[in-house]
């Protein structure tokens, strides 16, 4: 009965996130296997070296955190972002078959179309999404 409970709280607290996506026009969904995204503005800005600096240490830091560390030129190639927010939360996202991380945060991918894979618990989604360089995607997936 408690698991219940906790489960329907974590799917009221995801809508809460959805309706503040969606009311701020940052963030469309994936449904079924169709998949939408929105601009959600600028993320790596290319005229600032302190704000650079300041991104590519977040990028270098996430690479460590799930054990595939970067160096600094790789780390550079990485200048578009997406946060992903699913129901459920912390589904495993894979560029095609390489781990990229745990959603419900944000991910760093290089610029151009990557196959995107989320799962969790036996479900899966896919969808071809394309990277700007520059640019930070939100997206709500029900998996």
């Amino acid at each position: 009965m408690r698991r219940t409970a906790v489960m329907r709280l974590t799917a009221a607290a995801a809508a809460v996130y959805f309706i503040s996506f969606m009311a701020a026009g940052c963030a469309k969904t994936i449904s079924g296997s169709s998949a939408t995204t929105a601009e959600n503005g600028k993320y790596f800005i290319a005229g600032s070296e302190k704000q650079q600096q300041a991104y590519f240490e977040k990028v270098k830091e996430h690479f460590q955190q799930i054990g595939r560390p970067l160096n600094d030129d790789e780390v550079k190639r990485h200048t578009a972002s997406i946060f992903i927010l699913t129901v459920p939360p912390m589904a495993d996202v894979y560029d095609d078959t390489t781990f990229m991380g745990k959603t419900n945060g944000q991910l760093y991918f290089t610029p151009g179309k990557h196959r995107v894979v989320l799962r969790k618990g036996g479900q899966q989604k896919s969808k071809v999404l394309d990277f700007a360089e520059g640019k930070n995607l939100s997206i709500v997936v029900k998996l």
